[in-house]
């Protein structure tokens, strides 16, 4: 059995004008239920550094949907 778990794309910004446009802004901050799969790395480019770092992330798959998506660790709660 998967966990299931909340979840969004990203953190909300300062403003919605960070976005191109209010449906953007909704779809990458909406908080969504799905499955955990399991935590992996993929490569990141840092601007400040000037490199490729690896970072950790869940893969994780929509409810309804199914659609799967790599989310920050930081975005995600595990449901109980």
């Amino acid at each position: 059995n998967l966990r299931k778990v909340e979840f969004t794309l990203e953190q909300q910004k300062m403003s919605t004008m960070d976005y191109e446009n209010p449906e953007e802004a909704e779809e990458k901050t909406k908080m969504r239920t799905g499955f955990f799969h399991v935590f992996g790395n993929e490569p990141f480019y840092d601007p400040s550094d000037g490199r490729w770092i690896d970072r950790m992330v869940a893969i994780v798959e929509e409810e309804g949907s199914g659609k799967v998506f790599h989310v920050t660790p930081e975005f995600m709660k595990l449901e109980l």
